[in-house]
Order: C-alpha cells, then structure tokens, then sequence
C-alpha cells in the first residue's frame, strides 16, 4: 500500500511540475494564459502532492482538473478578440476612416488603441481610444494601422489593416469648344494619359460615336444629326481618384433658303444702295455675311 501510494505521489508530483514547465516555457512566448503560481513552488508542490495522495484522487481526474483550468484561461484569451476592419483602398484626397470592432472580456478599466506601424507620413488619429477613428495627414503610399484591446487576463489582443492610398490622376484637359454644321466629325484634342491612369470620353446629352474608342485622347466624335449642343467630358481616372474637363460641340443648321435680295441697277457711279438679304434673326453663333 506504502510503495503504492508513492508510486502516485511521484505521478503527481512529475505531472505538476510539467505544467509548471509548461507554464513557464508558454508565458515566454505568448502569454495566452497562466496557471496558478501555487503550483510553481516546490514546498507547495509537495504539500498538493500530500493532500492529492491523501485524498486518493486518480491521476485521470487531476488531469482533467487541470485540463479545464487551461481550456477556461485560454478560451478567455481568444473570446477577447480585436478586428482592425478590411483594407482599404482610396484616393489621397478621400477621407478615411478606421472601424474596427473588439470582444470582451476587457480589462477594467478597458484600453482600446490605433497606432500606425508602418506608411510615408505620420498620420493623427481623431479618437486613437475607440474602435472606429478618422485619419488625417496621410499621403500617396501603403499603410499599415493597429487596434489592440486590453483583455481581463491583461494580455493585449491586436489586428491590422492595410490602407493603400493613391496619388490624384493629372490634370483632365478636353480641349477647345467647336462649332460646326450638322454630323460633321470631330477630331478631338485632350491630353493623353499613361497607364495605371485611364482617360475616357462621354456625352451629355448621349448620343454619336467615338472613334476608335472612348479611350483615345486624339478621338473622333461624330454627333447625331440635326442641331445640338453636346458637352463632352473627358476624364482620367486610377480607379479610385478622377479628375475631369469638359468641352462643348455646337452642331448648328442654317435656315433656308438664304435670299440676298432683288438685283439692283445703278443710274451712276458712287450711287449708295441698300441690300436686302434674308434675315431669319438668326443668333450667335449663326450669322451670315456678303462677300
């Protein structure tokens, strides 16, 4: 009975002293959960063992005592969670703002933290303490922010998200205004583009074709028949910034017929005489003219 008893009391004693190790070695890399320090000091090791073997309790029900012990602080840890949000991507003239969300259990009083790891610029965060923040100061580049929350075992949870920021296209120019007579094709005239930007043409009100295609800077734009004004707007875009201009078309159609009048005979030289051609009381940018 004495050498069994023993036999337990060495089981023991080699199993707590396990988890002390096991103790030890995971608060040095991760502090995910901790055991009572009780269990860590030989003299109180032995006086458990003592009390273990008096008891008569298996080595199955210690295990499965301590098992739920670690289950219940390490479940703790990962209930405390932290999600920083989804990256981002947007233009450097956008706002931006952080939302992020936390779990609980949290530490009394609770600690929620923005911080910036890594980017081009310093930024400011609006409210750095709560989940969700605006973020000025920011510059074209990639960033890289934290949120960590302070859980009730003290142990800080922390997530990350990436923000890309893009740089404003150029400056979008459509050229001069035309004037012209009905569905004469025009040749346009913006400024070209060069990849990742991307520059293409629309009309307001639709209608009439780009040719070869809406992309082209140097297009061809042949309106609808008939009198029109159309706006033509030329924008270049990076896929999250633009920047546009626009130009105007004025198809026109002269009224007709264009009468100049009744021939007229001079009695003599140096005579004045008054024409007396048609004047439907056509407006800019019509007009008509003698020659």
């Amino acid at each position: 009975m004495k050498q069994q008893q023993l036999n337990q009391h060495v089981k023991i004693n080699f199993f707590l002293k396990f988890l002390c190790y096991l103790k030890t070695f995971l608060n040095e890399k991760q502090p995910l959960f901790t055991l009572n320090n009780m269990y860590c000091f030989t003299k109180k090791i032995i006086r458990m063992d003592f009390v273990l073997s008096n008891k008569k309790f298996p080595i199955p029900t210690i295990c499965l005592l301590f098992t739920l012990t670690i289950i219940t602080q390490f479940t703790q840890a990962q209930n405390c969670a932290v999600n920083a949000g989804v990256d981002q991507t947007i233009c450097v003239t956008s706002p931006l703002n952080l939302s992020g969300m936390v779990g609980l259990p949290q530490s009394n009083p609770a600690v929620v933290a923005w911080s910036q790891i890594s980017g081009p610029s310093s930024v400011t965060f609006a409210t750095p303490n709560a989940v969700n923040s605006n973020v000025t100061g920011y510059a074209p580049g990639n960033y890289v922010f934290q949120l960590s929350n302070k859980c009730a075992d003290n142990i800080n949870a922390t997530d990350f998200v990436v923000v890309t920021v893009l740089p404003e296209p150029p400056t979008s120019l459509a050229g001069a205004d035309v004037t012209q007579c009905s569905n004469t094709p025009v040749t346009l005239a913006a400024n070209p583009v060069t990849s990742p930007n991307v520059g293409t043409w629309s009309a307001t009100p639709s209608g009439g074709t780009f040719s070869p295609n809406v992309n082209a800077a140097n297009a061809t734009y042949t309106p609808p028949a008939g009198s029109a004004t159309y706006t033509l707007t030329w924008t270049i875009s990076n896929g999250f910034c633009t920047k546009s201009d626009n130009m105007l078309i004025n198809v026109v159609s002269p009224t007709l017929p264009v009468n100049a009048g009744p021939d007229i005979t001079l009695g003599c030289g140096g005579s004045c005489v008054t024409m007396a051609g048609s004047d439907p009381g056509l407006a800019p940018p019509q007009g008509g003219f003698w020659s």
